[in-house]
């Protein structure tokens, strides 16, 4: 009984302590928008609205309203925006300024 109580605790700290959301582990290359929307009900959808609205910035913070992407009863739509980095690329070539 101690030594599973012991391992539970263990267990417990290690996932705590470690990100497990690979998204907010690294800075995205691009802009990434998440509309999240209610899913649980097998049939037509019933909400015309969605139930949250998240972007993930270059930053790698997330700043939004409601249900974040992946909670429960949920679905969401990924789309992408700008390029992170500095500015822009030039017309073409290899960018070697030499």
């Amino acid at each position: 009984m101690k030594r599973t109580l012991v391992v539970l605790v263990a267990a417990a700290v290690l996932v705590v302590l470690f990100p497990s959301d690979s998204i907010k582990a690294d800075p995205p290359e691009r802009i990434t928008h998440f509309t999240v929307w209610y899913a649980c009900v097998i049939s037509p959808p019933c909400c015309a609205e969605p139930v949250g609205e998240w972007t993930l910035n270059c930053d790698g913070s997330m700043t939004g309203w409601g249900w974040e992407p992946g909670h429960g009863c949920t679905t969401t739509v990924t789309t992408y925006g700008d390029y992170c980095g500095g500015g822009g690329g030039g017309g073409g070539g290899d960018n070697d300024n030499g």
